[in-house]
């Protein structure tokens, strides 16, 4: 926990002022502000009286500020199969400057530089989290590597086994399924 000081500058000679917490605590542990206003309480020497005094910057707010911790190194990045999208996932390392007893949980946005398929592509984590409010993570951004591999469609075929009848016969065929929002077209790469 956090406290001030406070004392009155000067009263007349012979005579000290003596001062006292009128309202709020002179104590703050935690990321905030805590009011604090303080009066006098006696006077010792001389007339010994406070109300010969009037006291001027009597209040003040104390604060303490969220602690910024630098951004851990990414420990890892999953491989993913083609989706569609960016999202990548990652092990992050851990925060150092972590004050004694507290407890701290990494989170971070890592997401591929694009959703195509690839091989050592840049994976960036950024918007990174402490889920603790008396810390704050440095602003900024790590970045590693990870693959995107190709997402493994079968295609759906018609007949394709006829008994001879002197007509011509076609197959039809499809690709199963693709990622949310995308339909495989296909076309015959060989043969007719």
């Amino acid at each position: 926990a956090h406290s001030t000081t406070y004392s009155a500058t000067s009263g007349v000679s012979g005579e000290t002022i003596n001062l006292k917490v009128s309202s709020g605590t002179n104590s703050i542990t935690n990321k905030g502000t805590q009011a604090l206003t303080v009066a006098c309480d006696t006077v010792s020497g001389g007339r010994a009286k406070c109300t010969n005094y009037t006291l001027t910057s009597t209040s003040k707010t104390l604060t303490v500020n969220a602690k910024t911790l630098s951004l851990p190194n990414i420990t890892s990045c999953s491989n993913k199969t083609y989706n569609g999208n960016t999202t990548a996932s990652c092990t992050l390392g851990s925060y150092s400057g972590v004050v004694s007893g507290d407890t701290v949980t990494i989170g971070a946005t890592c997401t591929f530089a694009d959703a195509d398929v690839g091989t050592g592509k840049t994976v960036t984590c950024t918007s990174y989290t402490t889920g603790n409010n008396n810390y704050t993570a440095a602003s900024g951004s790590k970045t590693s590597t990870a693959n995107i591999t190709a997402k493994s469609i079968a295609v759906s075929w018609g007949t394709v086994t006829w008994t001879y009848d002197g007509e011509a016969h076609s197959t039809t065929y499809s690709a199963t399924s693709g990622v949310s929002g995308e339909t495989i077209n296909l076309k015959v790469s060989s043969g007719t």
